[in-house]
């Protein structure tokens, strides 16, 4: 199955920082390794809230994804 996941990063740099020092990588990049481990032909795109560029051009486009994923975080919604 070939699913197009789009992960919403939810913690800024300062953040990702320390989550990089603890655990190898971001949140939304440890996300996107778990959905290629259950289903390695799928899609992934990350976004960062705090790029308005990112988030208005995924809105555009929301129809193309088959799911979202928010890693939590800093960040507010």
């Amino acid at each position: 199955m070939k699913l197009s996941i789009l992960i919403v990063e939810g913690n800024n740099s300062e953040d990702s920082s320390v989550f990089i020092k603890a655990a190898g990588s971001t949140a939304a990049d440890n996300l996107k390794n778990l959905v290629l481990k259950l289903e390695p032909n799928s899609s992934i795109k990350i976004i960062n809230p705090a790029n308005d560029g990112e988030t208005t051009e995924a809105l555009k486009k929301m129809d193309q994804f088959d799911g979202v994923i928010f890693t939590g975080g800093a960040m507010r919604i």
